[in-house]
């Protein structure tokens, strides 16, 4: 420490008188003449006020004086501005600030895939199945069996469902009654019709689910004719609006369209309302793992150039039922497909290549995929027919996949479904108080601080779009050494944007009683479920994990400190402190004395007290060539010399206030103190040009009291 940070405590007391008492003689060969003389010399009666003296204290630039004449800017904590209020207690503040780096970022889109089988397969463009079977003239039992062919049909498997029946309706054309009639096809099922009365039909309704039909078909038909020339019966069967789970058939028989719906998964953590892409380009393909050439038609849904939506203020999907018809065909951009892309058999085909880059796409939350998802549509549709064979199964299967290639949103809006929890990374605070370990251990639980605040300036720093509507944010202070020394503050912030302050205090009388040299500083920040939230990409290309992810928001939470120890304290038990070294020159006036004899000083000093210092001074002086022992003295060493009476003086130095120390006493009280220096003590200091102090200062038990 340097003299500046003793010169409160030069100026705490005052001195009226400073007595000289030298002996004198007549400077002649002859026996001298001798003779006493005292002089005294008025050396102070002034008073202080120790609020305009406290900045004169510290050097440190971190360190400002709190009092009737300066105060810190509400608007910015770092100023200091004049206050004009009186009588408020005296306060040390310790500035600091820091920067605690916050980012939410969202990974790269995977490619996606999107399996599905053509499942039941509707026969269609059947053609009816008509066959007359004549009868026998005779009357009595018949049981008939013939192969016949099934048009366009090589092998029929029908698919597992309860629907699948076939009706087949028998017709008599004899002119007597059929009696007990049963028809039945080899493989699939048999069932009665009963009687059958001349001229009329009768239908059954084979159960076919699960059977496999082959032509040629085996069928039978039974049942009791009363004869007679020309009888015959007719067998109907439609095949049309079954379902088959495999069929080898003619290709006219295929005629198949589907509508598959693709949830393009984007992000479980956000319910997504748009994204704006920067750049990126969307891939579509199909891989077709059938035997079967198809044709496909696909739509990206709501899918818009940005620009027209910003304009239109559209931030949400349903906004769009305000797009009128030409809106759509100027500025919606979904259209992947223009016109059928033909997938070939057993072959992968990217039917798009979408450049995206300044489009809006609106995403929806799917509740089932817990997800914020974009749907794309796909139309899979058989072409012409050729009249080639074919094989089709149920389980054949289309893959359909969406790739990005260097996607980058420029903005995303939407509203959390999981809450963010960012931690900074632990800031370490200096507390410069200017004293050192040796008196900080000495002021540990003995002085005790009653009112010590922190005062924290937060601002924000992020994109200028972006907002967030709510920021919990918790700051934690503790001792490194003893975390479970702590202070927290919570504090929802709301609407949080670019450049917003928030100002919040923090009770940290705890941790400052334990006189850290440092505190930690960890800043939580929560976003809570529920926060609607708009983040602005600032992702940039020199990063070295821009090609990892498609964008990040960095928020950069700056934060100024204040911990503000009040000089308001109650001392428990006497506690020393080392108010640090100085210099000071000898007054010249002052060297005649060096050629008295028998010289000695006396120091008579009134001291009156209107502030809570209920204290004790001591010093050692220290000639030149000693002074800089005096200033790296242990603080033990530096104790003993001052409570050891003649110690100092032997080891050269001057017990300056003696042994007893002079006494600043008790609020609204007068003390008197009368300090003696010998002749060695004089000539220590007169002797020299310049000399070094150093000053303690050891408070007494006193209850709490503020220094005003």
């Amino acid at each position: 420490m340097n003299g500046r940070k003793v010169k409160l405590i030069e100026l705490l007391w005052m001195i009226p008188i400073f007595s000289i008492i030298p002996g004198c003689k007549n400077p002649v060969d002859e026996e001298p003449l001798r003779w006493t003389n005292a002089l005294q010399i008025p050396i102070s009666n002034e008073t202080f006020f120790i609020g305009k003296l406290l900045d004169n204290l510290f050097d440190l630039d971190s360190v400002d004086v709190l009092n009737s004449d300066s105060q810190y800017s509400d608007i910015d904590i770092t100023k200091l501005v004049r206050d004009t209020t009186t009588g408020d207690t005296l306060i040390f503040s310790i500035l600091n600030s820091n920067t605690s780096n916050f980012e939410t970022h969202q990974d790269n889109l995977e490619d996606k895939r999107y399996s599905v089988n053509l499942g039941p397969i509707p026969i269609s463009g059947a053609p009816l199945f008509n066959q007359t079977i004549p009868l026998s003239n005779n009357a009595g039992s018949f049981s008939l069996s013939s192969n016949v062919p099934i048009d366009m049909v090589k092998s029929i498997t029908f698919y597992d469902t309860i629907t699948n029946i076939l009706t087949v309706k028998i017709t008599n054309n004899s002119a007597n009654i059929l009696s007990g009639v049963s028809f039945g096809i080899a493989g699939l099922d048999t069932q009665s019709a009963g009687d059958i009365p001349a001229g009329e039909n009768s239908s059954v309704e084979l159960i076919v689910r699960n059977q496999t039909l082959n032509s040629p078909a085996q069928i039978t038909l039974s049942g009791i004719s009363a004869g007679g020339a020309g009888q015959s019966v007719t067998v109907e069967m439609d095949f049309n609006n079954l379902h088959a789970s495999s069929m080898t058939v003619d290709d006219h028989l295929f005629n198949y369209t589907q509508e598959f719906t693709n949830a393009y998964e984007l992000t479980d953590t956000v319910d997504i309302s748009y994204i704006d892409i920067g750049d990126g380009f969307f891939h579509y393909s199909i891989t077709n793992h059938t035997g079967i050439e198809f044709r496909v038609n696909s739509v990206h849904e709501h899918l818009w150039k940005a620009s027209f939506c910003e304009r239109r203020g559209y931030s949400y999907k349903d906004s769009l039922v305000r797009a009128s018809y030409t809106d759509s065909m100027e500025n919606y951009m979904g259209w992947i497909t223009r016109g059928a892309v033909i997938a070939p058999p057993q072959q992968e085909q990217i039917f798009s290549t979408e450049n995206l880059s300044e489009c809006r796409l609106y995403a929806a939350w799917d509740s089932s995929l817990q997800k914020s998802v974009s749907y794309v549509k796909y139309i899979v549709s058989t072409g012409t027919p050729k009249g080639d064979t074919i094989t089709v199964r149920s389980s054949d299967e289309l893959v359909f996949t969406i790739k990005t290639s260097s996607f980058k949103f420029k903005e995303l809006l939407g509203i959390t479904v999981k809450p963010y929890v960012l931690s900074g990374d632990t800031q370490k605070v200096p507390i410069n108080l200017p004293w050192s370990p040796a008196v900080l251990d000495s002021l540990r639980d003995r002085m005790i601080l009653k009112n010590v605040n922190g005062d924290i300036r937060i601002k924000v720093d992020m994109p200028k779009r972006a907002f967030i509507d709510s920021i919990w944010m918790n700051y934690t202070m503790f001792i490194p050494e003893s975390p479970q020394i702590k202070a927290t503050s919570f504090t929802d912030f709301s609407d949080v944007r670019a450049d917003t302050v928030w100002h919040r205090a923090i009770d940290i009388t705890d941790i400052t009683n334990a006189f850290p040299d440092t505190v930690a500083i960890v800043a939580e920040v929560r976003i809570p479920r529920g926060t609607k939230m708009k983040a602005v990409n600032n992702l940039e290309i020199t990063d070295d994990d821009f090609d990892a992810i498609m964008g990040r928001m960095n928020i950069n939470v700056i934060a100024d400190y204040r911990l503000n120890p009040a000089m308001d304290w109650e001392i428990t038990q006497m506690a020393n402190m080392d108010l640090g070294s100085g210099r000071f020159a000898t007054m010249n006036a002052f060297r005649f004395v060096s050629k008295l004899e028998d010289k000695s000083a006396v120091f008579d000093l009134d001291v009156t007290n209107q502030t809570n210092l209920n204290v004790v001074l001591y010093a050692l002086i220290a000639p030149k060539s000693l002074a800089p022992e005096l200033d790296t003295m242990p603080m033990n060493d530096f104790y003993t010399l001052i409570k050891n009476p003649g110690l100092a003086e032997e080891k050269g130095f001057v017990n300056f206030l003696s042994p007893d120390g002079v006494r600043i006493p008790p609020r609204n009280s007068l003390s008197r103190d009368t300090v003696r220096w010998n002749e060695q003590q004089l000539t220590t200091v007169l002797n020299s040009d310049t000399c070094g102090w150093r000053w303690m200062m050891q408070f007494n038990v006193n209850e709490r009291d503020a220094l005003k």
